[in-house]
């Protein structure tokens, strides 16, 4: 195992990515070896016991999954309303976090985890992870609304969203598809920008996330990730 530092150790454990599981620490839950943690310098080496509010923790082996979210189920464990999540499609003994969300309407692409420092990075804005989505609206885009996501010159309350690649794929059914990629992930983002153009949104579907790829893969089915998408998932954040 070598030496940890104790908060990239908890990460390891599951409990959240290096800087939420910090503040286990400050709360004064985390103990090694019976003795209360107050330092984030504090190490875990082998034979090391660590517990969390008294119960032993140790590394989980390290799940990702690549799952083909139906539309109509929500990304959650539970819902107070009764309707069907994602879970009901993943039974695996380890648990695993989803990264990032896709709404109740929103098919494609999601990935789960439990390794928490690469979930947190895959879904901060600030390392800028593409994230690819098939739309198809009712009613086409002007090249000037494009242009304007293209060029950074759009903004959602207040604030303005980083710039978005678009293309133009052709007809589909009775709408127009288009391809998106976006690297900020904000609440329902295209949703709410294509309400603010003015055309309503017929579908959504997420077909990529960093150098993942849906395929084609089944609704409703997972599968893991090879060796190299998750070393070039890391690598794309900043984890060696």
């Amino acid at each position: 195992m070598g030496i940890w530092r104790i908060n990239r150790y908890l990460a390891a454990c599951g409990l959240g990515s290096r800087r939420s599981v910090e503040k286990l620490v400050r709360d004064g839950r985390v103990k090694i070896n019976g003795e209360t943690v107050t330092s984030f310098a504090s190490v875990v080496g082998e034979g090391d016991m660590v517990t969390l509010n008294g119960r032993v923790v140790s590394p989980e082996k390290k799940i990702y999954l690549a799952f083909n979210k139906p539309s109509g189920s929500i990304v959650s464990w539970k819902d107070p309303a009764g309707r069907e999540t994602i879970y009901k499609y993943i039974h695996i003994p380890e648990r695993v976090f989803y990264v990032g969300r896709l709404d109740y309407n929103t098919s494609g692409l999601l990935l789960l985890t439990n390794d928490g420092e690469l979930a947190f990075r895959l879904t901060h804005p600030s390392y800028q992870v593409e994230r690819e989505y098939l739309a198809t609206v009712c009613s086409p885009l002007s090249r000037e609304q494009i242009n304007g996501l293209r060029l950074g010159r759009f903004s959602l309350d207040g604030k303005p969203l980083s710039k978005i690649k678009v293309d133009f794929l052709g007809r589909k059914d009775k709408g127009f598809l288009y391809r998106m990629v976006l690297t900020e992930g904000r609440y329902r983002e295209i949703r709410r920008i294509f309400e603010k153009l003015g055309t309503r949104l017929l579908s959504l579907h997420r077909t990529g996330y960093g150098v993942v790829r849906l395929g084609r893969l089944p609704v409703g089915r997972w599968r893991h990730l090879s060796k190299r998408e998750v070393a070039e998932l890391r690598r794309s954040v900043g984890i060696a």
